[in-house]
């Protein structure tokens, strides 16, 4: 059943837990994060690192505010994708992120 599995996708927003946070993704965001990570080797545990810095960045950036509290429940757009591409690709991978998500925006 759907309601076991760790991403559920209800229309147009997939929602998933994201160290212990939800993140319902919108438009074509969660698709823009699953073509990063595809677009890493899976040797030398590169997509894990990728994809944890990928998740601390959501989180940083979505799920804390200014006074230093966190919230539960975060919103992630296309647009938020870019801004955490950008904050959490090294410098040297930032392009070759950049046009993974150009290639899947909506």
């Amino acid at each position: 059943p759907s309601w076991l599995s760790p991403t559920s996708s209800s229309g147009s927003t997939a929602i998933t837990t994201i160290a212990g946070r939800e993140i319902r993704f919108q438009q074509n965001s969660k698709l823009m994060y699953d073509k990063i990570l595809e677009g890493h080797p899976t040797f030398a545990f590169v997509r894990r690192i990728v994809k944890n810095n990928l998740d601390d960045a959501i989180v940083d950036m979505m799920c804390n505010n200014d006074d230093g509290g966190d919230y539960n429940t975060a919103v992630m757009t296309e647009s938020d994708m870019y801004d955490v591409i950008e904050a959490a690709s090294p410098r040297m991978l930032l392009k070759f992120n950049m046009a993974i998500l150009d290639e899947y925006k909506s």
